[in-house]
């Protein structure tokens, strides 16, 4: 169930936030938001946990508020206006040919 949940979600991401040619880069990011979640849930639900004496209510309850803060976050989150500056600094032009370490054009 979890990897089909993983693939599920990184195909609506891609879809709806990468631009063409940085898919990689949003698979990379997602990959590495998917493992932090992966770390901070279990830990934050164990650490509650272990602070109210064992009462697991708690735990659940701050996983209901992680989803909550995720909701109220998300509208502030301006898709369009990344993917437009995205597409404007793909557009610019190459700053200048490469150049070794000496600073030479090769």
């Amino acid at each position: 169930m979890t990897g089909c949940a993983f693939s599920a979600g990184l195909i609506l991401f891609t879809a709806t936030a990468a631009l063409p040619g940085r898919m990689a880069e949003f698979c990379g990011f997602y990959g590495l938001a998917v493992k932090l979640a992966a770390i901070v849930g279990p830990f934050s639900y164990g650490l509650v946990t272990w602070l109210s004496g064992g009462d697991h209510h708690r735990a659940l309850l701050l996983t209901g508020v992680y989803f909550i803060v995720g909701l109220v976050l998300r509208p502030g989150v301006r898709t369009a206006r990344g993917q437009h500056a995205a597409l404007g600094a793909e557009l610019e032009p190459a700053e200048s040919e490469p150049h070794d370490i000496s600073g030479r054009s090769p």
